[in-house]
């Protein structure tokens, strides 16, 4: 080509790239809870948020009294943080960040919500390979790992995926507003681990996970 059509050619062909980068960049938002006997924010915790903070939006909360200080090892890798001692789980953790989120952030501009928390470490792998997985299932919820041979299959609660079909409705704002403290963390599991995973299925969706666990030996 003529070096000016090859110019314009080239640049043609750059702008169609950003355009494309531009449409096609997933947005997620993690709603992410923590805790710490201690009240600190350690180097996993930061390490965890760092990691999710290149692949989206981070709002977290803590079931700990941490103070400023400590909070403030994980501001440039979040959008907003909470920390106060609420004795709910993790479930409580993802109603603040979601009530935040609800009040602050514009909720459908976002293709992916996620429930996250600190119960695991890592990631020990690169993230991008599992997103791509998770969110090209064909499925509304999904999940890292579930139990299926269980008489409650569900999504295992430190990771969730969740498309707007499922986090702009109705039913999973009030399930999100309505989980409360609950006597023991058994309760906590039925009620709102096995009990979102219920919910999907209820209201004619469909869930599944990357990865299948069939007994306990996950823990061990």
């Amino acid at each position: 080509n003529p070096p000016i059509g090859g110019f314009f050619f080239t640049l043609l062909q750059n702008l169609c790239k950003t355009c494309k980068l531009y449409n096609m960049k997933t947005k997620r938002l993690f709603l992410f809870a923590a805790y710490h006997p201690k009240n600190i924010v350690d180097e996993a915790l930061v390490y965890y948020v760092k990691s999710l903070s290149k692949f989206g939006d981070v709002v977290l909360c803590m079931d700990s009294d941490c103070v400023t200080s400590e909070m403030n090892k994980l501001k440039k890798y979040t959008l907003h943080t909470i920390a106060i001692r609420h004795g709910e789980y993790d479930f409580g953790s993802y109603k603040r960040a979601y009530l935040w989120s609800y009040e602050n952030l514009k909720l459908s501009s976002y293709d992916f919500v996620y429930l996250v928390n600190d119960s695991v470490y890592g990631p020990m792998y690169p993230l991008g390979r599992y997103f791509d997985a998770m969110e090209n299932m064909g499925h509304d919820a999904f999940g890292l790992v579930t139990k299926k041979r269980t008489s409650h299959p569900h999504i295992q609660s430190w990771f969730i995926g969740t498309k707007p079909d499922i986090f702009l409705s109705d039913w999973f704002d009030s399930f999100m507003r309505n989980i409360k403290k609950l006597p023991d963390k058994g309760q906590i599991t039925s009620q709102y681990e096995n009990g979102f995973s219920k919910l999907v299925i209820e209201h004619g969706f469909t869930w599944d996970c990357l990865y299948y666990v069939f007994n306990r030996g996950v823990y061990n």
